[in-house]
Formats: structure tokens, C-alpha cells, sequence
């Protein structure tokens, strides 16, 4: 089972997003939170962290709130996710 960890890093009621790539198989070219792939051997917090300072160079600190759900309008889709919020 795939693992997806995602992030809402908020500021001043703004939440960053970041557009995916034209390559990318899934949403290409739509607004996304910063996150991806868990890997078996890592925490999905290491993950998050790995993912935020890879992507944009931000290193999330405070984690809170954190929520995995199923995807259930696609379920063919990779799920689950976890997000967290800071």
C-alpha cells in the first residue's frame, strides 16, 4: 500500500500550495500541498519533513492535527494519506 504524508503550512489564514509538474502522471498542472511518498523504512513525520525541505525548502516544525483518510472519490488512487497542519 502506498503512503502519501501532505502538509498545510498556513500563515496569515494563506495556505502555501505548490503546482505539479506537466509530467506528472496524476493532477498534472494542479495547485497541491507539499508532501509525498512514505517510504517503508521512515515515519511519515520524517517523511513530511524530507518531502517540505526537498520541494520548497521549508522545514516544518510543530506538527499538529494530524489526519489520514482514504480516498474515496478514487479509489484506485494511492491512499492512504496523512496530512498535517501547522
Amino acid at each position: 500500500m502506498t503512503r502519501i504524508a501532505c502538509a498545510a503550512f498556513v500563515r496569515n489564514g494563506f495556505i502555501f500550495l505548490v503546482k505539479r509538474g506537466p509530467h506528472k502522471a496524476r493532477y498534472p498542472n494542479h495547485w497541491d500541498l507539499v508532501g509525498g511518498h512514505v517510504e517503508l523504512s521512515e515515519t511519515i513525520e520524517a517523511a513530511l519533513v524530507w518531502e517540505a525541505q526537498e520541494e520548497v525548502g521549508l522545514s516544518p516544525c510543530g506538527l499538529t492535527g494530524s489526519q489520514s483518510f482514504q480516498n474515496c472519490k478514487q479509489p484506485a488512487l494511492p491512499a492512504p494519506a496523512t496530512m498535517f497542519s501547522r
